[in-house]
């Protein structure tokens, strides 16, 4: 059990940091940013950071022999995870860019001109 908390730990802060590098990096050559790279912004900042502090601590957890705190920060790191897939992915899941669009009030648009 300590040697898969500290494989979904070492995954989590694997992941969180390469959002974090991939969000800094936003945009397109010249330097647009999409309205929905915009409005996603924070909240995939969040979810990077949240992934990140959760794998530190199931890694933490997992090596100190605590697994049930482990099983919890995996359970943050899962979510976290599945909440990135879904900011990521929105436009090409058919049920996500309605719901955008009916939260914000804006059409959907990511910037990929037709």
């Amino acid at each position: 059990m300590k040697v898969l908390l500290a494989i979904v730990g070492l995954v989590g802060m694997a992941v969180g940091a390469m959002t974090l590098l991939n969000a800094s990096s936003a945009g397109f050559p010249d330097g647009y940013i999409s309205p929905y790279d915009r409005s996603t912004a924070v909240w995939v900042t969040g979810l990077a950071y949240g992934l990140l502090l959760g794998g530190v601590f199931t890694l933490v957890a997992g090596l100190k022999g605590k697994w049930r705190r482990g099983v919890v920060g995996a359970i943050v790191v899962g979510l976290g995870w599945g909440g990135l897939v879904v900011l990521e992915n929105c436009w090409s899941l058919g049920w996500c860019p309605p719901i955008y669009e009916q939260l914000t009030g804006t059409m959907f648009d990511d910037g990929q001109g037709g």
